[in-house]
């Protein structure tokens, strides 16, 4: 588990051993993986298809987000929601995961930049 943390966790420290020299060294760390982390999420996605309604609920800025229902207040999953996020791969969210994790796995950061971008060279 630890060795899979993500940019946040892996950079968090309660006290900077160098003040703040170290803080903004941690801050600038955590920006770089949190921006790669979320290029690669991207990456991903598309890369496994979930089917053009789940892309255009990830991806569209303009996707109008409804009120919540009661039952999902309760934590109750609504079955088209769920199964319009999660497309061709609802009931198979860990196979998914899996996928996703194969697919990153042995990227170098070089691949890395190159999937994300200008935001990842920047960040980075």
């Amino acid at each position: 588990m630890w060795r899979h943390r993500n940019g946040v966790c892996s950079t968090w420290f309660c006290k900077h051993a160098r003040g703040f020299t170290a803080r903004r060294f941690w801050s600038a760390l955590e920006q770089a993986l949190t921006t790669a982390e979320e290029a690669l999420a991207r990456h991903c996605v598309l890369a496994l298809d979930p089917g053009p309604e789940a892309l255009r609920r990830l991806f569209s800025r303009r996707v109008l987000r409804p009120m919540a229902e009661p039952s999902e207040l309760d934590g109750q999953v609504v079955e088209s929601v769920y199964r319009a996020v999660w497309g061709r791969w609802a009931g198979r969210e860990q196979e998914l995961f899996r996928a996703a994790a194969d697919l990153v796995a042995s990227l170098r950061w070089e691949e890395v930049v190159r999937i994300g971008g200008s935001e990842v060279a920047a960040a980075a």
